[in-house]
C-alpha cells in the first residue's frame, strides 16, 4: 500500500478469519487498528495457524501480544457492521483498508457515510472490490439477469455471503456524494461481447457498457 502506516490509526473492514492485513499495518508502525466485522471467523485454531506464520517476521516480537489477545490494545476486532462503527471515534482514523469486503454490504450508501465520518481531515482508504457473481465466478455476470426483489429476498443469502452486485458506477455515485478524490484502477475487465451475450434484467440493462465491464478494481480515495 503506498501510504505511510507508521503512526496511524488504521480501519480494516471485513478482515474474516485473517490477521494478515491487520498484523501487517502492526508491523509496519501503525499505532492502533481496529478490524470491523460483523461475522468474524477468528477461531483459536484461526489464531494459532497466524500466529505461528507471522513469528518469523521480523519485528512480531513486539506485538505478538495483541495477537494473542485481540484485545483493547493496538489491535482490536469491533464486532459490529460496518454501516455502524460506534465504537470508533468521528474524525480519528487515518487509513481505511478493505478487501473484496464492500460486494458483501448491504447498506453501502450508509457504510459510505460512516466511512466519511471516521475519516480525519484527509484521511485515506483503500479497497478491492470484485463485481463478479460470486457464485459462479465462471459466469461473472450471471446475477445480473434477475429482478432486484428476486435477488434481495429469495436468491443472495444473509451474512457474510452476501452480494450488493453494485457497478463500477455506482461505487464514482457514492464517492462523489460524499466529495472523495478518488481514483478508480481496473483491475479486470470482460470484453463487450461477454455483456451483449449475457441476459440482463431492466435494472442492469440501462447501465453503461464500461460499468458492465469492469469485474474488479482498486479503489482509492481521500477525504477532503
Amino acid at each position: 500500500m503506498p501510504h505511510e502506516i507508521s503512526g496511524k490509526t488504521v480501519v480494516e473492514l471485513g478482515p474474516g478469519s485473517s490477521l494478515s492485513i491487520a498484523v501487517n499495518c502492526l508491523l509496519d508502525g501503525a499505532e492502533k487498528v481496529f478490524m470491523v466485522d460483523k461475522y468474524p471467523r477468528f477461531s483459536k485454531d484461526v489464531i494459532q495457524k497466524q500466529y505461528q506464520y507471522f513469528k518469523r517476521k521480523k519485528g512480531f516480537d513486539k506485538v505478538k501480544g495483541e495477537v494473542s489477545h485481540l484485545g483493547s490494545g493496538k489491535l482490536r476486532l469491533v464486532k459490529n457492521g460496518v454501516e455502524n462503527m460506534k465504537d470508533v471515534r468521528s474524525q480519528s482514523v487515518d487509513i481505511i483498508i478493505s478487501n473484496s469486503v464492500l460486494e458483501h454490504v448491504r447498506k453501502v450508501e450508509t457504510t459510505f457515510g460512516e466511512m466519511y465520518r471516521i475519516l480525519n481531515k484527509e484521511g485515506i482508504m483503500y479497497h478491492k472490490v470484485d463485481m463478479r457473481d460470486h457464485y459462479n465466478f465462471k459466469k461473472p455476470l450471471e446475477f445480473l439477469k434477475y429482478s432486484e426483489d428476486l435477488w434481495e429476498n429469495l436468491l443472495t443469502k444473509e451474512g457474510y455471503s452476501y452480494t450488493n452486485r453494485l457497478r463500477k458506477d455506482d461505487y464514482v455515485n457514492l464517492l462523489k456524494k460524499y466529495s472523495f478524490n478518488y481514483e478508480i484502477i481496473d483491475q479486470e475487465k470482460i470484453p463487450k461481447k461477454r455483456i451483449k451475450d449475457t441476459r440482463l434484467s431492466k435494472k442492469f440493462q440501462r447501465k453503461r457498457p464500461k460499468d458492465l465491464r469492469a469485474m474488479q478494481c482498486v479503489i482509492i480515495a481521500r477525504k477532503q
